[in-house]
């Protein structure tokens, strides 16, 4: 009898030991799961903002292949409106010594400035 009930005790203890592991799995098998429900809910906002992205550009690609210039946005201005305000006095002067003659790095040197923003704020003041 004694026998018995340590077998029966051994079942009872393995039986505990399986239910134990299969809970375990089911816990892990839901985790995993919601793991993939969360990047398949990511790629689907991700693959969304692409086709809204790639839409933009068609429209876009196709104003311009029609030769319209309203291209969605702000307008880029020409000449010195692109240019700070602050700017401009330099760009006037800059101007002025390259109607002289002066080359830029002659100018850069004047003007204690770099030659290649001589050279930008010459070209943004031609637009």
């Amino acid at each position: 009898m004694l026998i018995g009930v340590m077998v029966l005790g051994g079942c009872l203890v393995g039986a505990g030991m399986l239910l134990a592991q299969r809970e375990l799995y089911d816990s892990e098998r839901i985790h995993f799961n919601n793991r993939v429900n969360f990047f398949q809910l990511y790629a689907d906002k991700v693959d969304e903002r692409l086709g809204h992205i790639e839409a933009s550009l068609n429209r876009m690609l196709e104003t311009v292949q029609e030769g319209r210039t309203d291209l969605p946005g702000e307008a880029v201005p020409k000449g010195p409106a692109r240019v700070a305000p602050q700017y401009h006095a330099r760009m006037e002067e800059i101007n002025r010594l390259a109607d002289e003659g002066l080359t830029f790095d002659q100018i850069a040197k004047k003007m204690k400035m770099n030659k290649g923003e001589v050279q930008l704020l010459r070209n943004l003041s031609r637009g």
